[in-house]
């Protein structure tokens, strides 16, 4: 959920679908040293971040043979309205922030 959160605040991805290998050589990696986290498994990841939004996997096979590349790619959803994490619904659940 963090790194998911992590590419919506970016505003660059939000609405886009990006290639599984730029999320795993790039983006992923950028995400865990400026979070401080360890690493995990990227599959482990990718399994846990289909979970949270779209997939799908482009057929980029050409010629007689359908040799090439599929890769897969997800969609960074555009965040929910900010109205729905209003002080309203924050001390519903508990949380009271101050001003």
């Amino acid at each position: 959920m963090a790194f998911l959160t992590y590419l919506q605040d970016t505003n660059e991805f939000c609405g886009r679908w990006i290639a599984a290998a730029i999320l795993e050589k790039h983006l992923y990696p950028e995400f865990i040293e400026d979070a401080g986290w360890q690493s995990h498994a990227w599959k482990t990841v990718a399994r846990e971040f289909g979970k949270l939004t779209k997939k799908r996997q482009k057929d980029c096979r050409s010629g007689a043979d359908r040799r090439g590349p599929s890769p897969r790619e997800y969609l960074v959803p555009k965040p929910r309205s900010r109205a729905l994490s209003g002080p309203a619904l924050e001390q519903d659940q508990g949380v009271a922030k101050v001003a």
